[in-house]
């Protein structure tokens, strides 16, 4: 596909919240404009930290949700059938090369959000990790990416 600016992954990962996301999701809440909704969306970049080695994920720094440590800092930004959205603040952190990756995934169950509860088994699938500067170039009108990317 694009040499060298998207990596394919396309796997289904099973976690279960525990208290300690659950309480900064619950603080985080109301700085998202979709609630609790949007705070539950750091689940995958969260559980990444825990089940991937090469993953560190930073729950108090706003402009890094994970650092890969052989590719650098990643952005975890939810699948939509109309495209990835990339927000204004993520834009910036690309042009800053803070963020080198767009991290695109999809709650599992065909991308049905439940709200998490702690203890309680959920699954999302990671789809890829698109070169973020690519994923901006790619940005439409409404700052969303095609995914998967065109030939």
């Amino acid at each position: 596909m694009h040499l060298n600016t998207y990596i394919n992954i396309s796997k289904t990962y099973f976690g279960k919240p525990d208290s300690v996301f659950i309480k900064n999701r619950n603080k985080k809440m109301h700085d998202y404009e979709a609630g609790i909704r949007g705070a539950d969306c750091e689940f995958p970049e969260y559980h990444q930290g825990q089940v991937d080695p090469k993953q560190t994920c930073h729950l108090k720094e706003i402009a890094i949700d994970t650092i890969h440590e052989d590719l650098g800092v990643m952005d975890y930004k939810q699948y939509a059938k109309k495209g990835v959205h990339i927000g204004k603040y993520t834009q910036e952190q690309i042009a800053k090369n803070v963020v080198k990756w767009i991290a695109v995934w999809k709650w599992g169950n065909n991308n049905r959000y439940e709200t998490l509860e702690e203890g309680k088994s959920i699954s999302y699938e990671v789809l890829g990790y698109v070169d973020a500067k690519l994923a901006v170039s790619l940005l439409n009108e409404e700052n969303r990416f095609p995914f998967p990317l065109p030939n």
